[in-house]
């Protein structure tokens, strides 16, 4: 489930954090252009284990996978996030 943290909603980019617990160590990074990216790498997140995923301001942190947009998830993530 996504929680936003962020200071402005509607503002984007923004970056998705994804730890395993609440307070845990980030596991993955991500920088998103819309919400519904961003619920959607949640619920793989979800999915996979992962507790707690958070929506923040963006940051300058790398992100995990920089050329994830690139691989089929990632289209996948995008074409969905579109419609």
């Amino acid at each position: 489930m996504l929680k936003d943290i962020s200071s402005e909603y509607s503002d984007f980019p923004k970056t998705v954090f994804v730890r395993n617990q609440m307070y845990g160590a980030v596991w993955q990074v991500y920088h998103v252009d819309n919400l519904k990216q961003a619920e959607i790498i949640a619920t793989n997140a979800t999915r996979n284990g992962f507790e707690c995923i958070t929506l923040n301001d963006k940051t300058e942190d790398e992100e995990t996978w920089p050329d994830w947009r690139e691989t089929d998830g990632g289209k996948d993530i995008i074409e969905r996030s579109l419609n």
